[in-house]
């Protein structure tokens, strides 16, 4: 494999906790951008680039290696093998946590070249109801908090509610 480029989204990625999300990276002929490089041959790292380059992910010699990957994403991340071959070495981050969010790092190796670009991750709160009786009235709130839990916003007052306690919802 010859010299390639690394192309990411320039816009963040948003993503909601609890859902699943794909940060884009694909690997490019560097003199023609819409030549994709088969990229099984190469290395594959993402890492939090805010976090002092820690592993999210690693992908080498046609396997993963994530012994040293930040503990919150084992068993969370995975590059998609099957569409290395398009150079398609995007990263697949299951179950979104709100500490999830931040910028990533997906740098690409051979053995002579590499390239690195960075991706932004942002991750918000999903809505909940909050379902509660005071005396003989009950009432029903539904409510979504910002990204670090800091604020709330009223979305609806309802008297309907499926169960009694705190409740997710999607």
């Amino acid at each position: 494999t010859g010299r390639f480029m690394v192309v990411v989204p320039e816009a963040p990625v948003f993503s909601v906790s609890g859902s699943d999300v794909v940060l884009s990276c694909s690997v490019r002929d560097v003199f023609d951008q819409n030549i994709m490089v088969n990229a099984v041959d190469l290395n594959v790292t993402w890492s939090r680039s805010d976090l002092r380059d820690s592993l999210v992910h690693l992908y080498k010699n046609h396997k993963d290696l994530n012994t040293d990957q930040i503990p919150s994403y084992r068993g969370r991340t995975a590059v998609f093998k099957e569409q290395l071959k398009n150079g398609d070495a995007s990263l697949k981050l299951s179950n979104v946590r709100i500490t999830d969010e931040g910028e990533y790092r997906c740098r690409v190796d051979s053995k002579s070249w590499w390239k690195n670009k960075t991706i932004k991750l942002s991750v918000e709160g999903k809505h909940f109801m909050y379902c509660s009786q005071r005396r003989l009235f009950k009432w029903f709130v539904m409510f979504s908090s910002d990204v670090r839990n800091t604020s709330v916003q009223i979305l609806q007052v309802t008297n309907v509610c499926r169960d009694a306690t705190f409740q997710k919802l999607k």
